[in-house]
């Protein structure tokens, strides 16, 4: 601090032959200023004093999120798919950008499909709700992954979007209910490559090799901090039936779920029933003597 009160007095006495000497001394200072802050405090203090030092931070390449989790609900008449990036390091950037990836995509997407945001403190959130017939899901999934950009950030949600098999099916009996499910699912993420690319990246100070070595520790965390929950969901006699599968990328697995039960309902009036009849057989026999007699 000292070093930057001094860089800072010495701009404004010296002159145009000590500018580039002047230059090197604060570009040191403001190194050992972030490396310092980066130490002892964490990132986000760092990247404050970055700012305050009036560097361009905001443009380096952290991922979204420290975390990302994503929900994939499947129910009778919808599928909806929705991820969350935990902890963004840049909140409000992240929050803009996903921001403008939901209206670009509400915007181009086919009928029967909603695209929607929000952001929380913690947490950045985009919601994709697919309704129709499940035979109409794969193409209406393609054609949301078809809007999503060449961002590592997206990877697993476009992953996501692309089964390579997907078999849904609930059929309601007048005594039975039957659902079958069945998804091939090939989860891909480069998080690893993009902090392989970062660590090989050049960079012109000390301050931003500091925070490009960070950026790549926080992909390669973010790699080991992807899940994938996928729930199945249905509803019958007043219970929900539900089954999940967590699966971390980059995976490929096979989900399968299948089951029969019996309507809660129509066992509920088939005993109602047996009762009535059981009772007007009971007031049949109990009256009979009395008749004969």
């Amino acid at each position: 601090n000292r070093a930057l009160a001094w860089v800072e007095r010495a701009k404004r006495v010296a002159g145009p032959a000590h500018a580039a000497l002047i230059a090197r001394v604060e570009e040191q200072a403001v190194s050992q200023a972030v490396a310092r802050a980066l130490q002892q405090e964490g990132l986000e203090a760092a990247l404050a004093r970055a700012r305050e030092a009036g560097l361009p931070v905001d443009g380096m390449p952290f991922p979204w999120g420290r975390r990302l989790r994503v929900l994939v609900r499947t129910e009778p008449d919808r599928r909806t798919i929705t991820a969350e990036w935990v902890s963004p390091l840049l909140p409000g950037i992240v929050a803009a950008q996903v921001e403008g990836l939901a209206a670009h995509m509400g915007a181009r997407v086919p009928s029967g499909i909603a695209v929607t945001h929000s952001a929380e403190e913690s947490v950045v959130r985009l919601v994709i709700e697919i309704v129709g017939p499940p035979e109409t899901w794969p193409d209406m999934m393609a054609a949301v992954a078809a809007l999503l950009p060449e961002d590592e950030n997206v990877d697993v949600v476009r992953s996501v979007l692309r089964p390579t098999a997907l078999t849904w099916a609930v059929d309601r009996g007048w005594l039975e209910e039957w659902v079958m499910y069945r998804e091939r699912v090939a989860l891909q993420s480069r998080a690893v490559v993009r902090a392989e690319a970062i660590r090989q990246q050049a960079s012109g100070s000390r301050w931003e090799r500091l925070l490009l070595d960070e950026a790549a520790n926080l992909w390669e965390h973010l790699a080991s901090g992807q899940d994938v929950v996928y729930e199945i969901r249905v509803e019958s006699g007043g219970r929900v039936r539900r089954s999940t599968w967590r699966v971390r990328p980059p995976a490929a697995e096979e989900l399968v779920f299948t089951q029969t039960w019996l309507r809660a309902d129509r066992i509920a009036w088939l005993v109602a029933g047996g009762v009535g009849v059981l009772l007007a057989m009971l007031t049949l026999i109990w009256r009979w003597p009395m008749r004969t007699g």
